[in-house]
C-alpha cells in the first residue's frame, strides 16, 4: 500500500480495497473498533498474500519504501512494517521459505531502513517458532537495498535497470 492506494490493484483484494474507497472511512473514523478491523485485515491478509508467495516459491520480494523514519506518517507506521515485514518472517519460518528481499529505498535511508524492516521479519519469526519448533533461524536468501534518494534518483528506466541487476545476481 503506498499512501493509501494499493500496490496490488489487479489482484483480488487491491480490487476489493478499491471498491471500499480505500479504507477511508476507518482512516477518518479512528475509533477502536475501525482499529481493530484494520489491524485483523491487514494481519490476515498480509499474511495470506505472502503465504501465496511462498507456496508458489516466489524467489524475490521488492518493496519500495517512500518513508522517514519519523516525522508525519513514519515507515514504522505503515503497512510494510506492521504486518508485511512480519508476515515475510512468519512464512520464511513456517515453509522454510528464503526469497530475495529487494528494498528500494527513495530517501535513500538504506542504513536505517533495513535493520528496521528486518526486526520486524523477525518479530514475525519469532512468533512462529513456538508453534513450529523443528525449523530454527530466519534466514533469507539475500537482503539487498538500493538508495535511491532525490534529485539524482527517481522511478525511471535507470532504476529498473539496477532492479534488474539486483535480480539477475
Amino acid at each position: 500500500m503506498v499512501d493509501h492506494d494499493p500496490v496490488h490493484p489487479n489482484t483480488y483484494i487491491g480490487r476489493a480495497v478499491r471498491n471500499q474507497d480505500d479504507f477511508q472511512s476507518c482512516f477518518k473514523d479512528g475509533s477502536k473498533p475501525a482499529k481493530r478491523a484494520m489491524h485483523h485485515f491487514w494481519t490476515y491478509t498480509s499474511f495470506a498474500f505472502v503465504t501465496g508467495m511462498a507456496m508458489k516459491d516466489q524467489r524475490c520480494i521488492i518493496a519500495v519504501v517512500n518513508k522517514p523514519m519519523e516525522g508525519e506518517r513514519p515507515l514504522q507506521d505503515s503497512v510494510l512494517a506492521l504486518y508485511e515485514a512480519p508476515s515475510i518472517g512468519a512464512a520464511a519460518h513456517r515453509f522454510g521459505w528464503r526469497p530475495l528481499l529487494l528494498v528500494v529505498d527513495l530517501l535513500g535511508t538504506c542504513s536505517k531502513t533495513m535493520p528496521f524492516l528486518m526486526e520486524n521479519a523477525m518479530e514475525g519469526w519469532q512468533r512462529m517458532k513456538y508453534s513450529y519448533t523443528h525449523i530454527s533461524g530466519l534466514r533469507l536468501d539475500k537482503v539487498e537495498c538500493i538508495p535511491c534518494p532525490p534529485p539524482r534518483c527517481s522511478l525511471n528506466q535507470e532504476l529498473a535497470n539496477q532492479v534488474t541487476a539486483s535480480l539477475k545476481q
